[in-house]
């Protein structure tokens, strides 16, 4: 069958090539492999180096505008256009499959719903009901698909074709390896506390106020170092104001994109606590790598997060935009070997409920759902 998938993410254009998330591409390479056609739709961009997510060269058939952002008139002038172009090729799909939210994913799920087409929907992020016709569209899917346990539960009330997956491995294609037993990590009370973030470094995902608790900490003389792994919008702001500043200079790295696995698997294993203050998500990756990498975790409680993390059992809980609490926080983990190793132990045991065998794999559901289209439209 052929299919249409809207990323919820733009396209990154970097000269004469087209680049998307490494784990949508691996989404849709592990779709291809099934038999189905993937067609991605979505806005593209230029980027640069370090723009943290779009690592990945897209080989798929795609439909994509150049999105224009310089004032309000030419952003609704590039959603017409982009529009026009699914109007004139949607016959071509047997089903739409939107990652949700987005503007433009909700208005295509409009559109799919107006012209009668299949559609399902993953929804990776926060829903907001106040939208209209949501709650119909939601009603309306062939099927449902969410990493969020909290959301899982309240789509089962719209909608009975409702499926959780946990999306950590190819967007919830894979199942990591578990270790087979628990391993205290052992703390070195003078050496340096050493603080990771991982992920992309713009101001949703609390990157200033975790500078500004740096500060706090270099007031009181901690002795810690701080790694900033990822790119985005505020990597090269962030870079010059630490640069700037001889304190935050000795005490923050800004490594920027890492794309090789195992060199980023030796930043979260070199380090003491993983500090996480976004402000809205889904559920996001590099807290499964966290616990999977036996790192205390500082995060705030936001979209999926209070799914699997639960305040002083697996993760320490943070105020969203707090400065004070993410310092208040690192301090109480500060050569508290009981309480870390209590947040070690219980992750060890939540990933062994997380990551069971008879895990519903993401690319399985789709299949299922496009062969039972497929022969209802063979009986009808």
């Amino acid at each position: 069958m052929k299919i249409l998938l809207i990323d919820n993410g733009f396209i990154g254009k970097n000269k004469s090539s087209y680049y998307i998330s490494g784990s949508t591409n691996n989404f849709i390479n592990d779709l291809t492999k099934l038999g189905i056609d993937v067609n991605l739709m979505q806005f593209h961009k230029e980027i640069i180096g370090n723009e943290n997510v779009l690592d990945s060269e897209l080989k798929n058939h795609f439909i994509s505008t150049e999105f224009n952002d310089h004032n309000f008139l030419l952003k609704i002038i590039s959603y017409i256009k982009l529009l026009f172009k699914l109007l004139f090729q949607i016959y071509k799909f047997d089903f739409i499959y939107v990652f949700y939210p987005g503007n433009l994913n909700y208005i295509v799920l409009l559109l799919s719903f107006l012209f009668n087409k299949q559609y399902g929907i993953y929804i990776r992020g926060e829903v907001n009901f106040n939208f209209l016709f949501s709650k119909l569209i939601l009603k309306s899917a062939k099927i449902l698909i969410t990493n969020n346990p909290i959301i899982n539960k309240e789509m089962l009330s719209y909608n009975l074709n409702t499926k959780m997956i946990i999306s950590y491995l190819r967007l919830g294609n894979g199942v990591p390896h578990l270790s087979e037993k628990f391993v205290k990590k052992s703390i070195n009370h003078d050496s340096t506390l050493k603080l990771l973030f991982v992920g992309r470094v713009e101001y949703r995902k609390g990157i200033i106020e975790l500078i500004d608790a740096c500060k706090l900490l270099i007031e009181q003389k901690i002795n810690f170092k701080l790694v900033i792994v990822g790119g985005g919008d505020l990597f090269e702001t962030v870079k010059d104001k630490v640069n700037n500043n001889l304190s935050l200079k000795n005490h923050i790295d800004l490594v920027g994109l890492i794309k090789d696995q195992k060199k980023l698997k030796s930043y979260y294993l070199n380090s003491d606590i993983f500090v996480f203050p976004s402000h809205t998500e889904g559920f996001p990756r590099v807290l499964f790598d966290s616990m999977l990498n036996n790192l205390p975790i500082i995060t705030t409680m936001v979209g999926g997060i209070p799914g699997f993390m639960k305040h002083d059992y697996n993760c320490l809980e943070i105020k969203v935009n707090s400065p004070e609490d993410i310092y208040n926080n690192i301090m109480l983990l500060h050569n508290n070997e009981d309480l870390i190793n209590k947040l070690q132990s219980n992750n060890f045991d939540k990933l062994k409920q997380i990551f069971h065998k008879d895990l519903a794999l993401h690319k399985n559901l789709v299949k299922d759902n496009l062969d039972d289209i497929s022969k209802l439209s063979k009986f009808i």
